[in-house]
């Protein structure tokens, strides 16, 4: 068992063999950090997931990515290639970091919340959670705080979906170009 570095830019994902890639950063009230826009051009094999299959890296495939500077938290969205979200995939960090380059990056503490469209949301992972605190990967303060902020978070997707959503949707429509609307804080 290891904690993963991960990217927005998400070089580190092998299987995807063309993409465009714009960040920006981003200051509202409740949120303010990195937006990025992940725009799938070919994989060299399109993943499928879930009982539904649903494809998670394929020819079309975006991911809009919100990374706060001052929570620990990092959601990828993901969007059909018609443009609609079908689900958040949130990874529990130990904090945002930038590099002088501009490279947004967090280490992934292993507890995960999900939603795809149509269903609850969930925690997912747990397991992995205990064992890297029972192996001296984490901290007891670490587990806490990941617990703490991915039952916030599953909490926030029962009951405001709908403005994460609209967040979400408005950042994309931005960073690809369009002309959309600036609306208030995410949910969390």
């Amino acid at each position: 068992m290891k904690i993963k570095r991960k990217t927005m830019r998400r070089d580190e994902w092998r299987g995807i063999s063309e993409k465009t890639f714009r960040q920006t950063a981003f200051d509202c009230p409740g949120f303010s950090g990195a937006v990025g826009l992940l725009c799938i051009r070919r994989a060299h094999r399109p993943l499928y997931v879930g009982e539904e299959r649903l494809c998670v890296v394929g020819e079309g495939v975006s991911w809009l990515e919100l990374a706060p500077r001052d929570d620990y938290w990092f959601i990828t969205a993901m969007f059909d290639p018609q443009g609609r979200l079908f689900e958040y995939y949130i990874d529990l960090t130990d904090g945002t970091r930038v590099e002088p380059d501009g490279t947004v990056w967090f280490h992934d503490l292993f507890l995960d919340v999900i939603m795809t469209r149509g269903k609850s949301p969930r925690l997912e992972d747990a397991d992995e959670l205990r064992q890297a605190l029972g192996e001296g990967l984490i901290t007891q303060a670490q587990y806490d705080r990941t617990l703490e902020v991915g039952n916030r978070l599953l909490e926030g997707l029962r009951t405001r979906e709908a403005e994460l959503r609209a967040f979400c949707e408005a950042r994309r429509r931005e960073l690809l170009g369009g002309t959309g609307v600036t609306l208030g804080r995410p949910p969390f």
